[in-house]
């Protein structure tokens, strides 16, 4: 790893430096790896609900038009659409979860916050809500 902040210098490809260029560039810094990391996982969210809310409403106009449901589609489009909105509204980097329990990674519920439980809790039930509600058990 560099001691530096600084990467190498951007010259032309036989090793010689340009001379309007300067020898050194910032490297990314860690709180800005964070940012980058977040803002991903937000528009990883936002596509995720743009995919869940279409599907859902693709999968409701062909059950009305036809009478034919997928009953794994009509569980885990709704499930997508909130799980969207949980990346949007709490968002994790690695260093959050090094900082707060070690991992990098969150492998098991006890790695998310309230918020998260809640709304993955809510993911869950409006999945099987709109199953229940497509399949006429409602």
């Amino acid at each position: 790893m560099r001691d530096s902040v600084y990467g190498e210098g951007l010259g032309h490809l036989d090793g010689r430096a340009c001379k309007n260029w300067p020898s050194r560039v910032p490297v990314a810094t860690k709180r800005s790896k964070s940012m980058n990391q977040k803002l991903k996982q937000r528009l990883g969210g936002a596509l995720f609900i743009v995919v869940g809310a279409g599907g859902t409403i693709y999968e409701w106009r062909e059950a009305l038009a036809s009478g034919v449901y997928q009953p794994k589609v009509a569980f885990l489009f709704p499930v997508f659409a909130v799980l969207g909105i949980m990346l949007l509204l709490f968002p994790t980097s690695k260093e959050d979860l090094l900082a707060k329990y070690g991992v990098e990674r969150a492998s098991s519920l006890a790695h998310y916050s309230w918020g998260q439980k809640i709304l993955i809790l809510v993911a869950l039930a409006a999945g099987a809500l709109n199953w229940a509600l497509i399949s006429g058990t409602l």
